[in-house]
């Protein structure tokens, strides 16, 4: 794998490189400019010429146009091994590449389920070497925001898995309070917010909740253990049902929408307003009812009707709150 990740990130640049060398160059001058073994860059594009060759050519009885290996005449002889040198055969030489047909959110996706498989294997040092060539190699120049260390992820998972309680220290969402409570977990979910965890709160059997591991303070996995309620598909499966709500909401006020939904669909975009229909969990009037208030009068719920008292609900909880 990490040998893999190494030649993906290695390919773009001795395809450009080579793209602005119509004639070609010698292997030994092309490793040379990547500051790489001459073995490595020649094995890199060896690779690269036989990728996929079976798929499509099963007979093996030619290639695309794509490189050509040549002898110290300049002449073409197609054998990658013994050639001293190698030019393009294409000026598309990207069409040929994978992750040419793939879209910067499609890449940066592809990143973030690579980044998660080292959270839930951080031992795994072969798997963390690939993702970082992958990184510096695939997606060069962007600023690359690192995942949260996730250090409560394997405990969380042993307790899943093991059905055993779990006391928290835990920092609400929706208020500046932090509580201490015992938990039985459900499951864990990668969202965009990062790993959640849904889990039943104590005795409350019927309820779930949805705790942020970015949000806890602290976790012990307990040696008692619990049952699985029969129905614990449909719980989740109900906690997780998603409503869609058309609202309008100034510019301003985006990074709420942001926060609290979890898909966002532009309607109109208005001079002073962005007509929007997003997508929310539970609780439902509460995560509108912050959009609402980030807004400010200009925010409003158009549909469903009954949400539209939501923003007033919160700022008056938030007013009580702040008196008190």
């Amino acid at each position: 794998m990490a040998i893999y990740g190494d030649r993906v990130a290695l390919l773009p640049r001795l395809l450009d490189i080579l793209f602005y060398h119509p004639d070609g160059m010698r292997f030994s001058e092309l490793a040379a400019e990547v500051g790489r073994a001459e073995d490595d860059v020649r094995e890199t594009l060896k690779t690269y010429y036989l990728t996929d060759l079976a798929d499509y050519l099963p007979d093996l009885v030619a290639r695309p146009d794509v490189l050509e290996f040549l002898n110290d005449d300049g002449e073409e002889i197609g054998d990658a091994s013994t050639a001293t040198a190698v030019r393009l055969a294409t000026m598309s030489p990207g069409h040929e590449l994978g992750v040419s047909y793939l879209s910067l959110p499609d890449l940066a996706r592809l990143y973030r389920l690579a980044t998660d498989a080292v959270a839930l294997h951080p031992d795994d040092r072969v798997l963390a070497s690939a993702v970082r060539k992958l990184g510096d190699g695939v997606l060069p120049g962007l600023r690359i925001i690192q995942n949260d260390p996730w250090r409560w992820l394997d405990d969380l998972r042993l307790a899943v898995r093991e059905r055993r309680r779990v006391a928290v220290r835990y920092a609400r969402a929706w208020e500046p309070t932090i509580e201490d409570g015992v938990i039985e977990p459900y499951g864990l979910l990668r969202t965009l917010r990062g790993w959640e965890i849904d889990a039943a709160p104590g005795d409350e059997r019927s309820a779930l909740r949805t705790y942020l591991l970015r949000n806890l303070r602290s976790v012990t996995v307990l040696p008692d253990t619990f049952e699985l309620p029969a129905d614990r598909n449909v719980m989740i499966i109900e906690h997780r049902t998603e409503l869609a709500v058309v609202l309008e909401v100034p510019h301003f006020a985006a990074w709420a929408v942001d926060s609290y939904a979890e898909r966002v669909e532009l309607i109109e975009d208005l001079p002073d307003v962005a007509r929007l229909r997003v997508f929310v969990l539970q609780p439902y009037r509460r995560r509108i009812g912050l959009m609402l208030v980030a807004g400010g009068p200009r925010a409003r719920v158009l549909e469903p009707v009954d949400l539209r008292g939501a923003g007033a609900e919160v700022a008056r909880e938030m007013l009580e709150r702040y008196r008190s």
